[in-house]
């Protein structure tokens, strides 16, 4: 090697960072010293010995900073090095330095050297400071040769004050020689403070930017690991349940065997309640296991419940509020879609209390408080919505409830509580509601991320929320379609987690009841999914492609077939037992030829009907071009309530329990629910997320 290239290389060496390389530090000499200076925050001494060290090696580059040469914290190569220095310490048995770890230490580096930079630029930048001095001085110099300042373009300024001149220029020239040697100390003076500034400056900037970089670089490969860990867990999980699926698949014979026994042995009033039942329980096209385990499990369940001589109670998560599409539904209230899903269930409960002394319960449980902000609804719009089920509920039949999150904080509600230490009253609103249940039952981002690689029917459902945010979401306000399913995709991340944290939170209101869905599922139990609008929206699913055969009422109008010869086709708004009625989208109602409004006594649009002949015909939704279809306005929307007039409504949520006559048993099961969160009965350290959404209380 040259003497040339030798002090090139020595040149670069002087640059380098304090952070020194794999190999510079792992050489034999300089090792403790360097290791000592590091773990002591000596970051003079770690440059000295690194610079002793790296003469000649072109490998120890700095971590972090930018220079000619050198890639940034965030490159692949940065990554490289701090890999290969977390290897080779780890061969020599040696470790990284314990102050990197310790978030509240680095924090402090960081702090430290920050202020000392700042410092510094203050007393270089201040009006006393050796900057703007040595400007002053130059200008003094320049006119004492005969030099003015130069503006623009080469000419002279012309501002007076522009730098303050020397008082008098002596006419003497050594007078004149001994003025500028004065300046010129000056000068020399002010460069030498600029000097000792600027070495301050700029090692503190390089050891706060060198320090933090480094310890993001430690910290991510901690995240990463950790995902790692955990993900490997949740793999354990499932091929664990992946096993036991598989044991249970080899039994099958011998469990189809014994749920066929019990269901034969089964007495009599079982069978009666069993076969109201299924007139409502969803039957999948696809994996249907209701009759070979589901069937005997759910009569199982129900025998229980005869022996001990109870109420049979159901109860579901549905009825949220309506979408906001104007394509998808008519307003921002219950209408015939509703209307019609709740006669179903009221038949059902009616035939049930019919057979069984005892009587049969059936509470909705709204579950609006949870998701309405993610969907963008007002939340006086969801409660409104919420009191108008409740009394369509009401009048349909009076064992079928509908209570909400706002019957789990009944006295935070309704009365408000004082702040702890204060006299200040404060009730529970929505935002409230949500915190208390999600900072205990909430699983992690990367929980749900993780459960989606693993389990499909998570990710189908993560899916099933991104597709109606997408299609809820206003397109004005967003440039494009890639913008509008980039934020459906983040609204259904945080779906997922509070679907979650509802499921696990309500499971432990109503252990005994049977839990009822509105998604699909193999119906093998001890979830079961109904059709809530009858066999007619399964014949129109197959007739029509526009027609989905198990869906819901609050994402689409109701549709009643009409025979053609009617008289009161298009205009009764009452539906009756025996009509044949489906969902359908608002948009592709005007595909129908015929198609007329249901209007209620107040002239509003609740529904459709449309002439029956056109079944066998082709289908109308697929030939009709949706650029023709008729664009339908969203509803004027009320102005908001006050804060009192809001208060009063929810208070009336929670008192229409009382008001309607329902189940005490539940309301206090409801509020036992929710107290356990309040009084820390039950908190986060408690809960336990693992794989295939199972989740326990520790």
């Amino acid at each position: 090697m040259t003497n040339a290239s030798r002090t090139t290389n020595n040149s670069n060496a002087t640059r380098q960072s304090w952070v020194p390389s794999a190999q510079t530090m792992i050489s034999s000499e300089g090792r403790r010293e360097s290791l000592q200076a590091l773990e002591n925050h000596d970051f003079h001494s770690m440059r000295t010995s690194q610079q002793k060290m790296a003469i000649g090696n072109r490998h120890s580059g700095m971590i972090a900073g930018r220079r000619r040469g050198v890639k940034g914290p965030k490159s692949r190569a940065s990554h490289n090095r701090f890999s290969g220095l977390e290897k080779k310490m780890h061969r020599r048995g040696q470790e990284l330095p314990d102050f990197l770890d310790r978030e509240s230490q680095v924090a402090a580096i960081v702090q430290a050297n920050t202020g000392i930079a700042d410092a510094a630029k203050q007393q270089r930048d201040c009006e006393d400071g050796p900057k703007r001095r040595m400007g002053e001085i130059r200008g003094q110099l320049g006119l004492l040769n005969g030099k003015g300042k130069k503006g623009k373009k080469g000419k002279k300024s012309k501002r007076e004050d522009a730098l303050p001149a020397v008082a008098a220029v002596p006419e003497d020239p050594q007078k004149k020689a001994e003025l500028k040697a004065v300046l010129e100390a000056k000068l020399v003076a002010e460069m030498e403070r600029m000097k000792k500034l600027s070495a301050a400056i700029k090692p503190a900037e390089k050891r706060a930017k060198n320090v933090a970089n480094f310890r993001a670089i430690l910290q991510k490969k901690k995240d990463e690991a950790q995902k790692k860990r955990e993900k490997e867990e949740m793999k354990k999980v499932k091929q664990q349940k992946e096993a036991a699926a598989k044991a249970a698949e080899a039994k099958k014979g011998e469990l189809i065997a014994a749920s066929q026994a019990s269901w034969a042995a089964a007495p009599p009033l079982v069978k009666r309640i069993m076969g109201i039942l299924e007139s409502v329980i969803y039957r999948p096209l696809h994996g249907d296991e209701f009759d070979s385990i589901g069937r005997g499990a759910l009569a199982a369940r129900i025998q229980k419940t005869v022996d001990a001589g109870e109420e049979l109670l159901l109860y579901m998560l549905a009825f949220p509020f309506k979408s906001k599409s104007a394509a998808k539904v008519i307003g921002t209230l219950p209408d015939l879609a509703e209307e019609a899903a709740l006669q179903t269930l009221g038949n059902l409960l009616a035939q049930l209390n019919a057979v069984y002394p005892p009587g049969a319960r059936y509470v909705i449980i709204s579950d609006g408080v949870v998701f309405h902000d993610v969907y963008g609804v007002r939340d006086d719009l969801m409660l409104s919505y919420l009191l108008k089920v409740q009394e369509m509920c009401h009048a349909v039949h009076p064992k079928l409830e509908c209570r909400s999150m706002y019957d789990f904080f009944p006295e935070q509600v309704c009365k408000g509580v004082r702040a702890s230490g204060t006299d200040i009253e404060q009730w529970f609103d929505e935002k409230q509601i949500r915190s208390e249940v999600f900072d205990v039952y909430m699983p992690t981002p990367r929980w749900v991320q993780l459960q989606k690689e693993i389990d499909v029917g998570f990710k189908n459902k993560g899916s099933d929320f991104q597709k109606f945010l997408f299609e809820d979401a206003d397109p004005a306000l967003f440039p494009n379609d890639t913008q509008r399913n980039k934020a459906a995709k983040a609204g259904a991340q945080q779906m997922l987690q509070r679907d979650e944290a509802l499921r696990i939170f309500t499971m432990g209101a109503l252990p005994n009841a049977i839990r009822v869905s509105i998604r699909p599922r193999s119906q093998a139990g001890p979830t079961y999914c109904i059709n809530m609008i009858g066999a007619t929206q399964r014949e129109m699913g197959e007739q029509l492609e526009e027609v989905v055969d198990l869906t819901t009422p609050w994402h689409n109008v109701l549709v009643r077939l009409d025979d053609e010869s009617s008289a009161e086709a298009g205009t009764t708004r009452h539906l009756q037992q025996g009509d044949r009625v489906f969902y359908l989208r608002h948009r592709f109602v005007p595909a129908f030829a015929g198609a007329a409004p249901l209007i209620d006594a107040h002239g509003k649009v609740q529904g459709y009907s449309i002439p029956s002949g056109f079944e066998g015909v082709s289908d109308p939704t697929k030939d009709a071009d949706p650029v023709s279809l008729p664009e339908y306005s969203s509803p004027e929307l009320p102005t908001y309530p006050t804060e009192e007039q809001a208060r009063a409504r929810r208070r009336q949520a929670v008192e229409n329990a009382v008001r309607f006559g329902w189940s005490q048993a539940v309301t206090d099961a409801l509020k036992h629910n929710g107290d356990r969160i309040l009084e820390k009965e039950i908190t986060r350290a408690m809960i336990r997320f693992g794989a295939g959404g199972d989740a326990v209380v520790a």
